[in-house]
């Protein structure tokens, strides 16, 4: 437990002090014991100037002012209690005879929290001073914990500048891995999303936490650079259960031409974004296939955002839908500059080096084609004559 927690924790647990200032010494006795009996430190007061000596020497969670005194009155001594910077959050509770409504809105215009007319109920003053004090409590836990994350964004910045710099260079390790490590695939996804759930925990107190604007900025770049690693994270532990055959497929029948409407509409911004036109026209209503809708649903998902992704600006994306013998064929081709040289037609392996245009290129597309074969399937690569690029996916149908 760190200090600011033990002092947070301390804070909360000491018996509350209150002071009270009356003009009535009878009316000191019994609040007295009203308070001291359910675990209140006191003080006493007969006077306002006599109150603002002892609060040189004290601290208190509370005061509770008789509002009608002789020469300082309760309501001039609460005016100038708040000019004491200490005391300007402390509660404070008025004192007021039952006809004196007047005088209870003056002290709340003075900054007086609550009142209790005279003659008072012993355990309504007792109820109404609790609960003074547990809300200044929490107050002041609230602002101590604020201080502590305040100084913490400064502190904390550069080691998160420093992790997020760790988990993007165990992304770039992990794309060069071959066949030979697929079992230190697990261990680097478990090790990947350890630290990301600290990572993201503790941004989204620091991204609370900080009220300047110039800031916002940094915090979108981290925030998208730990989206992206946690997509990475989840991709690489299906792989891992794809891989090692510990992924349970949930097969069910499903239709394949409303799962590409779906992720269609999925990509509806970016596709206006970059003012693609894409070209879908099944001609079938339905196209049933047996499979795991979840992970298919990825796939589909990861090779035509990867079509919108890579195609030109204003160009067309290609959805084509044909119905075999044995499989369903979807065909989805873009306008974009192709497959680099030599990746075309080969197999698309998870560990090799050379198949990749990009970091998220390295990874997803083999990631679909893994899932297809979970499927019996086929997915295929190709580039077009002219410019673009081809991606054929085959599946068995129900």
């Amino acid at each position: 437990m760190n200090k600011n927690n033990a002092l947070n924790e301390s804070m909360m647990k000491q018996p509350a002090s209150v002071l009270v200032v009356d003009d009535n010494r009878k009316n000191l006795e019994v609040i007295g014991g009203c308070l001291r009996e359910q675990g209140f430190r006191l003080a006493m007061a007969e006077s306002g100037p006599a109150a603002l000596e002892v609060l040189k020497d004290d601290k208190f969670d509370l005061l509770l002012l008789d509002i009608m005194m002789p020469g300082m009155n309760g309501l001039e001594l609460c005016e100038q209690i708040r000019e004491i910077r200490d005391y300007d959050g402390v509660p404070v509770i008025f004192l007021t005879a039952m006809n004196a409504k007047e005088d209870v809105v003056r002290g709340f215009r003075m900054g007086g929290q609550d009142y209790i007319t005279k003659p008072f109920d012993c355990l309504e003053l007792v109820e109404r001073v609790r609960t003074q004090v547990e809300l200044k409590r929490s107050r002041d836990y609230l602002n101590n914990m604020n201080v502590v994350l305040e100084e913490k964004v400064l502190e904390r910045t550069e080691q998160l500048e420093q992790v997020v710099k760790e988990l993007k260079d165990a992304n770039k390790q992990l794309m060069v891995l071959d066949k030979a490590k697929r079992g230190f695939l697990a261990i680097i996804s478990h090790e990947i999303r350890t630290p990301l759930h600290g990572l993201r925990g503790f941004f989204d107190i620091i991204r609370s936490s900080n009220t300047n604007p110039d800031f916002e900025v940094y915090h979108d770049m981290i925030d998208q650079a730990i989206k992206r690693l946690e997509e990475f994270s989840f991709m690489a532990l299906d792989i891992t259960n794809l891989f090692l055959e510990k992924k349970q497929l949930d097969m069910v029948i499903f239709n394949l031409i409303a799962l590409v409407d779906k992720e269609i509409e999925g990509l509806g911004n970016k596709i206006q974004e970059k003012q693609l036109q894409v070209h879908w026209k099944p001609g079938h209503q339905k196209a049933l296939t047996r499979g795991d809708a979840a992970l298919l649903e990825k796939t589909f998902a990861i090779v035509l955002g990867n079509a919108v992704k890579h195609t030109g600006k204003g160009t067309v994306v290609s959805v084509g839908y044909q119905d075999t013998e044995k499989y369903h064929l979807l065909t989805v081709a873009d306008q974009g500059p192709g497959f680099p040289e030599g990746i075309a037609g080969k197999e698309m392996d998870i560990f090799t080096t050379d198949n990749h245009v990009d970091l998220n290129m390295g990874l997803s597309l083999p990631f679909a084609n893994l899932i297809v074969h979970a499927h019996q399937g086929k997915l295929s690569i190709r580039n077009k004559e002219t410019r673009g690029a081809v991606v054929e996916i085959y599946l068995h149908k129900a």
